[in-house]
């Protein structure tokens, strides 16, 4: 059987430890509207942008504070995945 977008994300939210982030967010002094955002505030931002790509079918991915929700396509299978990052760096290169 077919997972709902819902029954996904759920999923995706069942297994991320908002906890944990939380309490990285605080040891980073890492704020949102001047105030570390609390475990419960995390996850429902989370939701918020999984459902946005569940609504918006040309939306590849968006973040906010951190907080990633991205979809690709592998092999016939829709893989929707949500993170935090910290940092990053990326670079275009002309292929010849």
């Amino acid at each position: 059987m077919m997972a709902t977008y819902t029954q996904t994300i759920d999923d995706i939210l069942d297994e991320f430890d908002f906890e944990k982030l939380h309490t990285c967010m605080t040891a980073m002094r890492w704020e949102w509207d001047a105030s570390v955002p609390t475990a419960e505030m995390l996850k429902d931002q989370g939701r918020a942008l999984l459902e946005t790509l569940s609504n918006e079918p040309d939306t590849l991915e968006i973040e906010v504070g951190g907080l990633r929700a991205s979809r690709q396509m592998i092999e016939g299978f829709e893989e929707l995945t949500l993170a935090f990052e910290i940092r990053s760096a990326a670079r275009c290169r002309e292929i010849h």
